[in-house]
This record gives structure tokens, C-alpha cells and sequence, in this order.
């Protein structure tokens, strides 16, 4: 959460597998799990570097589109 308050705008949606079926299906193995714009970002270990990378390009691709 430190990384994503570093980008005003950015939304942060915090979910539960345990409330979506769909969800638990899909990820049950593998959380936690960052995803950016909808599409798996990282699972399991999450790097502060890494993130803040991402999250810099998809502003920035945000932004411009």
C-alpha cells in the first residue's frame, strides 16, 4: 500500500478470495496476488521496486490514452 500511495490517482481494490468463488478458483494457490489493469502483476512476493515500476508505466500509459 506504501508503493500505490506514491501515485495520486492510482485506486487501491483490496479483495478476499473467500468472497468470490471465482476468485478462489483462480488464485487460491497463489495469493497474495497484485494485479495492475486487471492483468497479474506479481504472486506471492511482491517487490517494492518492481511495483513502483509497473505502477509508474501504467500511469503513465493511463495518462496518455
Amino acid at each position: 500500500m506504501a508503493v500505490a500511495a506514491e501515485f495520486p490517482g492510482v485506486e487501491i481494490v483490496e479483495q478476499s478470495i473467500l468472497d468470490d468463488p471465482d476468485l478462489f478458483d483462480r488464485f487460491s494457490e497463489e495469493i497474495p496476488v497484485v494485479l495492475i489493469d486487471g492483468e497479474v502483476h506479481n504472486i506471492w512476493r511482491v517487490s517494492a521496486e518492481r511495483l513502483r515500476g509497473a505502477l509508474s508505466e501504467a500511469t503513465r500509459s493511463n495518462e496518455a490514452g
